[in-house]
């Protein structure tokens, strides 16, 4: 048995994956940007860092209100999707020294117009000093033990930032595994809606390319074109970039004769539906359940292999696809000589 239908199958496969997943990363991405799911989810990640405010202050909220960090939002409403370490660390120092200086002030009434005014406190010159003297100010807390862990591992506040960098840089890579994990259910959700919405069950799409050779040649040479014109996977960094590669990915989708959807001639229908539409079911209770079963097992199977991403199924398409290259055998276009 020849090796190429089943490369072709799988290669034709893994394109229809790709085009789905840009769909369906797509959809999520413009869901992400209007709901500021990732300035919202770095909120929260630093709520559960610097959140203090049992003891002490809620300090991210403090954070959020830092100069440095407001000036990050593109309105007055939204939120920044990132703070750079140094950022972070520079607002820390700060605002720590700031809210011990808050507890300096004095208020004194003149004797003779008896009017009240804020005495001046000289301020700490040495940003180190004045970030200890604000962590000793503290109740006693788990964060305040941490903050003390870095004033005993630091000699100067350059040394200072170099480690709060690095604490962060470490809780940040955290972060950005949960967001993963938390985008990956997010893509699943998403590619069940697309999978029953455009039809698209896995073992009916198998089957019939497996026994379409023609269309999954066609597949098959649609991926190497679409891998050799598109050196990377980049994602669209507006909303009409984004919609523009949802209408592209579903536009290639429909320029070849796919068993997907619902009302396209020939397309695979579930028998509930041909029952509703007045068809006449001849088999068995079982078989009915069976087929039905199928049916949702291929649209699940269709939501998990959304869940991966685009960028899996490209990389993979380019693994294939170099495969399939490297089994081509060159054409000999010699000719052949004929001894006299």
């Amino acid at each position: 048995m020849s090796f190429t239908p089943i490369l072709q199958l799988f290669i034709s496969l893994t394109f229809i994956f790709l085009l789905l997943s840009i769909m369906a990363s797509g959809i999520n991405e413009i869901i992400v940007y209007v709901l500021q799911a990732r300035g919202y989810f770095l909120k929260n990640a630093l709520k559960e860092l610097l959140d203090d405010a049992l003891l002490n202050k809620n300090y991210a909220e403090l954070l959020y209100d830092h100069p440095l960090v407001d000036r990050l939002k593109k309105t007055q409403d939204s939120l920044p999707s990132y703070i750079t370490s140094d950022t972070f660390a520079a607002c820390v120092i700060d605002v720590i020294g700031r809210e011990y200086e808050k507890t300096q002030v004095r208020y004194v009434q003149d004797p003779q117009t008896l009017l009240i005014h804020v005495d001046d406190v000289p301020k700490e010159p040495d940003l180190l000093n004045r970030f200890t003297a604000g962590v000793n100010g503290m109740r006693y807390s788990d964060l305040k033990i941490f903050f003390r862990s870095m004033i005993d591992r630091s000699k100067d506040v350059s040394e200072l930032k170099n480690n709060l960098e690095k604490w962060y840089n470490d809780y940040m890579d955290r972060v950005s595994g949960w967001y993963k994990n938390r985008m990956q259910w997010y893509l699943f959700l998403i590619g069940a809606v697309i999978a029953i919405a455009v039809n698209v069950d896995s073992i009916k799409l198998t089957r019939d390319l497996y026994h379409n050779q023609v269309l999954s040649s066609q597949l098959s040479s649609a991926a190497e074109g679409y891998v050799q014109n598109h050196k990377n996977l980049t994602t669209p960094d507006s909303l009409t970039q984004l919609v523009k590669s949802i209408d592209q990915a579903y536009g290639t989708l429909k320029l070849y004769d796919l068993p997907i959807g619902w009302e396209k001639p020939g397309a695979y229908r579930p028998y509930l539906h041909q029952i509703s539409a007045g068809h006449t079911w001849t088999g068995t209770l079982a078989s009915l359940l069976w087929e039905i079963l199928l049916k949702g097992i291929g649209w699940l199977i269709t939501a998990v292999a959304l869940s991966f991403g685009a960028p899996f199924w490209f990389d993979l398409l380019g693994k294939l696809v170099d495969l399939r290259k490297a089994g081509k055998k060159p054409v000999d276009n010699t000719s052949s000589i004929t001894p006299s």
